[in-house]
């Protein structure tokens, strides 16, 4: 008897287990045409299939027990699950042998069951697996219109790009990102911007963009508020444009204070009580710098003159009366 079988179908249908990930999916099913003598087969027929690494000779990588199949005017179907298989190393030659003959050739699978699933697979459930693919498009077949990866995911080697194919750091995104959660820095020299510009300032805020920090100048760190430059840092210090509030008061000796002058406060913004004993003395005080116009009425009394601190040579004509 003479036995044909014509292959019209290749890894036809997928079916897959519960996650298997990190091996081949647990099933795929085989379909097939099979002619007995130039007669398309109809009834039962017990069939061995088995995977081999070449197209001829050698052991099988994996081979079905003997299948009771039912064949129907010649197609006939069959759900295998191979394992032990290293699905990225091998693309295995598939071999039917039906009865006691065993048909050829043997045929190629040109594309693997675990490629398959990982091209059409809405979630991943584990990383462990490895694409090879040069580009995992967006298919209708995804739940989501895209691939969800539920466990962790790894990049040992090359650069991601997001919205470009050029990725020039080990992450390039092309456009805005958004980070919902907290960011933790693990290295020195992480974040890197262009220098900005007051009304464009490089870190800015999502609900006021026309507040932030830029770069006016070398060795400079300006603050913009309202589009508009409020201070900056730079080698000397701290600038200000405008006012500066200190309701808790401003610490240190004052010894660095320029551009002071008495026009420059308020009436009765500076009393003894914010002196500290021994603060002002003769010289700290200018040449008639303290004039009766300056002080209120008994507001010296002997109390606060120390011994011998007035002589006749600070005192102006007719300045005592």
């Amino acid at each position: 008897m003479k036995n044909k079988m014509g292959l019209i179908f290749t890894w036809a249908l997928l079916v897959l287990a519960p996650p298997a990930w990190t091996q081949v999916p647990a099933k795929f099913t085989y379909q097939g045409v099979v002619h007995e003598s130039g007669v398309a087969v109809s009834g039962n027929r017990n069939m061995v299939i088995s995977l081999y690494a070449a197209s001829a000779g050698g052991v099988p990588l994996w081979s079905s027990a003997s299948l009771p199949v039912s064949v129907s005017t010649g197609l006939f179907q069959v759900v295998l699950a191979p394992t032990g298989i290293d699905w990225e190393a091998v693309t295995p030659w598939l071999e039917v042998q039906v009865g006691a003959v065993t048909l050829s050739p043997r045929e190629q699978l040109t594309s693997s069951p675990y490629a398959i699933a990982a091209l059409h697979a809405s979630t991943a459930t584990a990383a462990s697996a490895v694409f090879k693919a040069d580009t995992i498009a967006s298919l209708n077949a995804t739940a989501n219109g895209g691939i969800t990866i539920s466990s962790n995911l790894f990049v040992t080697g090359g650069s991601v790009g997001i919205g470009t194919t050029s990725p020039a750091l080990k992450l390039d995104v092309a456009g805005g990102y958004g980070v919902s959660g907290s960011t933790v820095v693990t290295s020195t020299r992480t974040f890197w911007a262009a220098d900005g510009a007051v009304a464009a300032p490089s870190y800015a805020f999502g609900n006021d963009p026309s507040m932030g920090i830029y770069r006016p100048a070398v060795n400079q760190i300006g603050f913009t508020v309202q589009g508009a430059q409020r201070g900056y840092f730079g080698a000397s210090g701290l600038s200000v444009s405008g006012s500066v509030s200190a309701s808790a008061g401003f610490s240190g000796d004052g010894s660095a204070l320029s551009n002071l002058s008495g026009v420059s406060l308020a009436a009765g913004s500076v009393d003894s009580t914010k002196l500290a004993a021994g603060a002002v003395d003769t010289a700290k005080l200018g040449s008639d710098s303290v004039t009766t116009v300056k002080i209120a009425d008994l507001n010296v009394t002997t109390g606060k003159i120390n011994d011998g601190a007035i002589v006749t040579a600070k005192l102006g004509a007719d300045s005592v009366i």
